[in-house]
């Protein structure tokens, strides 16, 4: 669905407690002059943090190793919001250069996007490919991966959330992306938070990646353009979410650039 997989579970609520209080005293990544993104270059081979840890057991994961053959490493960063935040807008995950002496970018979109949710708060990220549509919420532990270049966005919440959406976010590269901080070591950050460690536990199942299967929908995207792009899910849609996924394939794709 949408190229998309999905895996429970790949983190325990211990760990995830340790990932939030991480990130919370984390320094932001800086950007180069020239670069117009920020994010961590990921050291998983020597990892000097939780998340650098994370990342190197992700790569040897049943499954995703054979989803990541030729993967240069993996960049990220994380989101926090409240109720008093707007979701993530329509985008799509892309490095983007600044050359010296120009006014046009330079774009490039990694091999693999994916988010490892670290509270079970707030909207779902919906992602879009020409006729489908899938949406997946907030769950401790769920990890989503999906092509780099496909557009996505997070939804309103149906209801308000009663504490933050937290989220880590992990690009996967076959070429290290121009402009990525190195990733923090503990060493480093240790006088502003103390070190955060992995649980000795492993995760409550480590299974091969699962595609979603789609709902057939016997109607157009442009009857439900309205509500996606104000990035709410269908009224009608509400009671096709199962296990907190919705996957929807329509019979017609939307026009180009719908959501603008």
């Amino acid at each position: 669905m949408a190229g998309a997989f999905l895996l429970e579970e790949m983190i325990c609520p211990e760990e995830a407690e340790s990932l939030r209080n991480f990130l919370s005293d984390c320094p932001l990544p800086v950007a180069p002059a020239d670069a117009l993104t920020a994010s961590y270059w990921a050291s998983p081979e020597l990892p000097g943090n939780p998340v650098d840890e994370l990342i190197g057991r992700l790569r040897r994961a049943p499954g995703l190793a054979d989803l990541l053959p030729d993967s240069a490493g993996a960049e990220w960063w994380w989101q926090d919001t409240d109720n008093t935040d707007p979701p993530k807008v329509f985008h799509t995950d892309c490095n983007l250069v600044l050359p010296l002496g120009s006014d046009v970018a330079l774009k490039s979109h990694p091999e693999w996007s994916s988010v490892m949710y670290l509270t079970d708060l707030g909207g779902a990220t919906a992602i879009f490919h020409q006729n489908e549509v899938l949406a997946v919420w907030p769950r401790i532990g769920r990890y989503l991966l999906f092509p780099g270049a496909h557009l996505h966005c997070v939804l309103f919440p149906e209801e308000p959330p009663s504490g933050d959406r937290m989220t880590l976010l992990i690009n996967w590269w076959t070429q290290k992306p121009h402009g990525c901080s190195p990733s923090p070591r503990i060493a480093e950050i240790a006088e502003i938070a103390p070190p955060a460690t992995a649980p000795a536990t492993a995760p409550a199942s480590l299974v091969p990646p699962r595609r979603v299967l789609a709902m057939q929908r016997e109607q157009s995207f442009e009857d439900h353009v309205e509500e996606w792009r104000a990035q709410r899910v269908p009224r009608e849609l509400l009671s096709a979410k199962k296990d907190h996924v919705l996957a929807v394939s329509y019979l017609s794709a939307p026009p180009e650039d719908w959501w603008s």
